[in-house]
């Protein structure tokens, strides 16, 4: 049953939360299964944990068949503690030690290699090993003009080197080629997925799949959307280019490919929500301060004016009139500020609650001032 905002206000004021992170494990579930039901057969979703490495939307997601990627040994720990199957797991990132490499790979994860040194740790490991095939791949920089200072440049020595040394240990399977850029741009994408094809394409000895990253956007709201300058059909323009690279590349005998969204799969499952706190008004303004900060949502340098709703603690009997407020967070840095305009009406213990704010927000969450905020998993049958 679908909820309205009436009934999440019920909701809201009678649990009183406080400040907090909500988590809606169903507008969750709703994104992952958009961009799944936009993509070829063949393209399997990892879910990337830096994104927001939420326990219960960690789980949620490994419960629906998506795998777990890691760049890091406290992620794989946290895959230990969350009860992922380590089969499932992919593990990326520059910072790789020897405990968890072995654990991933005895088994049968996957272990991309950032570098040389990393693949001198992965070989390392697997000497210790039984004889078998472990899953390694390559992380690439294709030397694109979009730099990245991640995995083994195609045009060097350490490349060609890097798939010799994976061709001759009898241990090791050329499980894949790994490609990570930062831009949600449609032409960086193409650009890379263009230049990816004619490598492969090239290779002798080729991987069995390809792992193509994130770095998508989510499905934005409006007003997102014209902020950012993204357009809101970006994300499902990607999802098509992204099965046209498959189509091809699977010609040339390539298996199945990766994909790793973080932003696109959790953006929307995440709000944070605020209580009115204080009010200061000015003469030609009002000063919200709300119980939470904009460093809970990251970032204090974004100019981001997040969508929000506000939830009123009483009635009020007339329409109030629009005047202009500043929407602040609770610490004592001057441009902690959430929102700066209009609105009709903003009063002491009302709730305000931004929307879309589960890319790099409870992972980046911290101690200043106030200890990091908690997260209230939200009943599946009420939305915001």
């Amino acid at each position: 049953m679908t909820q309205n905002k009436k009934d999440f206000r019920t909701w809201l004021l009678k649990t009183d939360p406080g400040g907090c992170y909500l988590f809606s494990k169903s507008k969750l579930l709703k994104d992952f299964n958009y961009i799944k039901s936009n993509l070829e057969n063949n393209i399997i979703l990892a879910y990337s944990y830096k994104t927001n490495f939420y326990k219960e939307l960690c789980k949620a997601l490994n419960e629906v068949g998506c795998l777990s990627e890691v760049v890091s040994p406290s992620e794989v720990e946290c895959t230990i503690g969350y009860g992922i199957n380590p089969k499932d797991i992919i593990y990326n990132g520059p910072n790789k030690d020897l405990t968890s490499i072995k654990y991933v790979l005895e088994n049968y994860g996957l272990v991309n290699a950032d570098s040389p040194s990393d693949l001198d740790l992965i070989e390392k490991v697997v000497e210790t090993f039984p004889d078998d095939l472990y899953r390694v791949g390559l992380r690439l920089d294709l030397g694109l003009t979009e730099k990245t200072r991640f995995g083994f440049n195609i045009n060097s020595n350490y490349f060609n080197e890097a798939i010799s040394r994976i061709k001759n240990n009898k241990k090791i399977r050329f499980d894949c080629i790994h490609i990570h850029y930062p831009s949600r741009n449609l032409n960086s994408l193409e650009a890379r997925l263009k230049n990816l094809f004619d490598l492969i394409d090239s290779l002798e000895d080729k991987p069995e799949n390809i792992d193509l990253g994130g770095s998508y956007s989510s499905l934005l709201s409006e007003a997102l959307s014209e902020q950012l300058n993204i357009p809101r059909d970006n994300l499902l323009n990607s999802l098509r280019m992204i099965n046209k690279f498959s189509k091809q590349i699977t010609s040339i005998g390539i298996k199945k490919i990766f994909l790793e969204p973080g932003t696109a799969i959790a953006s929307n499952s995440f709000s944070l929500c605020g209580k009115v706190c204080s009010i200061n008004n000015r003469e030609n303004y009002t000063i919200v301060n709300l119980n939470v900060s904009k460093m809970n949502i990251g970032n204090l340098d974004n100019n981001l004016n997040y969508p929000f709703k506000v939830y009123k603690s009483e009635k009020e009997l007339n329409k109030a009139k629009q005047k202009d407020y500043l929407i602040c967070g609770n610490t004592c840095i001057e441009k902690d500020i959430f929102y700066s305009g209009n609105y009709s009406s903003i009063l002491l213990g009302d709730y305000i609650v931004f929307e879309g704010v589960g890319s790099y927000s409870f992972s980046f969450d911290n101690f200043f001032i106030n200890k990091p905020l908690k997260v209230i998993n939200l009943p599946c049958e009420i939305y915001f």
